[in-house]
C-alpha cells in the first residue's frame, strides 16, 4: 500500500504511513487500526 501511494500521490511520508496502515488493517484480520507514528 505504501509503495502504491508513494508512486501515485504527492502525499508526505507521514500521511503515506498512516493511510497504508489503514489499508493493511482493512485487509488483514491480525492488524488493528491503533497507530502510533513517530516522526524524526
Amino acid at each position: 500500500a505504501a509503495r502504491a501511494l508513494s508512486d501515485n500521490t504527492k502525499l508526505g511520508a507521514e500521511e503515506i504511513v498512516k493511510r497504508s496502515l489503514d489499508i493493511a488493517a482493512d485487509i488483514c484480520v491480525y492488524t488493528n487500526k491503533n497507530q502510533t507514528v513517530l516522526t524524526l
